[in-house]
């Protein structure tokens, strides 16, 4: 009962948080979490276990990553902390994740992120 409920809460606010309207979608992946990497300055990297591409080549990086940061594709700060706590409670739960990339945004890690949803 307390997944059920918890999985509900955080899919509600996923959609309400994290979808801006004037997005660029460029491309949408899915899966289950491989890694998943933040450092001290505040993105947040991760990949899919099956290696799958999050998104098209972003300069000289690795397609297979997706980044969210904070200003980037309208990603706000609770946005961030909920597409996170998303990502690790799917990753915990053996769940596959569905991710919504931006190409038009990104660094040499990945493409820039701006949903994550539990499908």
């Amino acid at each position: 009962m307390k997944t059920l409920k918890l999985t509900a809460v955080m899919s509600a606010t996923m959609l309400m948080g994290t979808l801006a309207p004037a997005q660029v979608f460029a491309q949408e992946t899915q899966g289950t979490i491989g890694m998943l990497q933040s450092n001290g300055s505040g993105p947040v990297r991760f990949s899919l276990s099956s290696g799958a591409a999050l998104c098209g080549v972003v300069g000289a990086g690795t397609p297979a990553h997706g980044e969210i940061t904070v200003g980037q594709s309208g990603v706000t700060a609770e946005g961030a902390k909920t597409m996170l706590a998303l990502l690790v409670g799917a990753k915990l739960a053996g769940k596959a994740v569905k991710v919504y990339a931006n190409n038009g945004n990104g660094s040499v890690w990945g493409c820039s992120i701006f949903a994550v949803e539990i499908p």
